[in-house]
């Protein structure tokens, strides 16, 4: 092959990969990680297991220290899946509940839907902060 063919064929791959899409902002590798919630959210840390397990936890605040369980750690159990882009993870106990999230880079921004003891529904927005370890 001579040096213009070549230079299309190097120039005709590049046009290639330049016209593929690439994935912006690709999710990190989540098994094993650990998670901290931002102050406003209504859970407090997110640990993703590697195999596809996860545990929610948040520490009881009922605003009055006389109660017995104010301050305990309550885990919640599910398990997760990502497609490279997005998260949804789903928790064994309570199956209308759910938590969908988007990395934007660094953080994942997650919305979690669920249900208070009366039966109202919520959602809520956070914004999760991967931990180093």
């Amino acid at each position: 092959m001579d040096k213009w063919a070549r230079l299309l064929v190097m120039i005709g791959g590049s046009a290639f990969f330049s016209a593929v899409p690439q994935a912006v902002g690709a999710q990190p590798a989540l098994g094993g990680t650990d998670w901290e919630a931002d102050p406003d959210c209504i859970f407090d840390f997110m640990h993703f297991y590697e195999d596809g397990s996860v545990k929610m936890i948040t520490f009881y605040d009922s605003g009055n220290e006389n109660d017995p369980n104010e301050g305990k750690e309550i885990k919640l159990s599910g398990t997760w899946a990502s497609d490279g882009a997005g998260l949804n993870v789903k928790f064994n106990d309570l199956p209308n509940e759910s938590l969908i999230g988007a990395f934007d880079g660094s953080d994942l921004h997650v919305t979690y839907s669920w249900t208070d003891n009366d039966n109202s529904a919520h959602v809520d927005k956070c914004t999760l902060t991967q931990q180093n370890s």
